[in-house]
């Protein structure tokens, strides 16, 4: 079941001033460049952003490793949370990249009064802003260790639906009882209130390392739809390429195949649909 939070706890979690944290001995602000000029306006805080976080993504191949770091780690990853880490609309890097993160509340965002979650995105995208890869939930929950009790912060990503079809994202929460990673209301028509706080990814243009993958990956057939390269066969991320869920099922990711088609290019288009949240998901895994 997806969590909502009320609008007077959200009050109380979020009233503190912005905290900005930086990884030991870094004191780096993102400086804008020619195509961030419109970062410059419509901002309740003065450019230049300040690039809270940098993370990389790639590092765990599929929900199952995220699942056993965060156990390890004594993290606890929360009902709807840990469905959706599994669902095969929830992609998973297959190159290494870095993401730079901004961390705002809607009313830095310009906005005056409670919003929908669709405008939120909406005013983040008009300021340069975009969503993050939903894997940066798990990525960044690893990441944010030292994260204030009374904390949570949203992260601004294209919703993922709950097996009982509940639109759902992710959130970073430390309620007292340790660090969670949490999946809180999704629907575009849910109403956030100003001082309400969400994880942003700037426009990147860093290059991809390649990454060794589980097995060799082989020629497929076709090409993609959007770029026209023609697509390969990968493993599947859902069941690690085994082909099995739990070990006992077939995978209703591959179907029990142990692997998918998909486009090479495929992390570029999805660094493109920052910038175009509309953009189909389906180079996360095609047939």
């Amino acid at each position: 079941m997806t969590v909502q939070f009320s609008s007077q706890a959200i009050a109380a979690l979020s009233a503190s001033p912005l905290r900005v944290q930086r990884d030991p001995g870094r004191e780096r602000v993102r400086l804008l460049e020619i195509g961030d000029a419109r970062l410059q306006t419509g901002l309740n805080v003065a450019p230049p952003l300040q690039d809270w976080q940098t993370i990389t993504l790639g590092t765990y191949k599929g929900a199952d490793a995220y699942r056993d770091v965060m156990d390890a780690a004594g993290i606890k990853i929360r009902d709807s949370a840990n469905e959706i880490l599994g669902r095969p609309d929830f992609p998973y890097a297959m190159v290494k990249t870095e993401v730079e993160l901004a961390l705002l509340s809607i009313s830095e965002l310009g906005v005056e009064s409670e919003s929908s979650l669709s405008e939120v995105y909406k005013r983040a995208q008009h300021v340069g802003l975009g969503l993050c890869p939903p894997e940066v939930g798990p990525q960044l929950r690893l990441h944010y260790r030292n994260q204030p009790v009374g904390e949570a912060l949203n992260i601004a990503m294209k919703p993922i639906a709950t097996y009982g079809g509940d639109p759902t994202i992710l959130a970073l929460v430390n309620f007292g009882s340790g660090l969670a990673l949490e999946g809180v209301d999704g629907r575009s028509e849910f109403m956030v209130i100003r001082t309400s706080r969400f994880v942003f990814a700037f426009p990147t243009k860093r290059a991809l390392t390649p990454i060794e993958m589980p097995i060799q990956t082989k020629r497929g057939t076709g090409s993609c739809p959007d770029c026209g390269t023609r697509v390969i066969a990968a493993p599947c991320r859902t069941c690690s390429g085994t082909g099995r869920s739990l070990g006992l099922f077939r995978c209703r990711g591959c179907n029990g195949e142990g692997e998918k088609t998909v486009c090479p290019n495929f992390l570029t288009h999805m660094r493109a649909q920052f910038a175009s949240p509309s953009l189909a998901a389906n180079h996360a895994a095609t047939t």
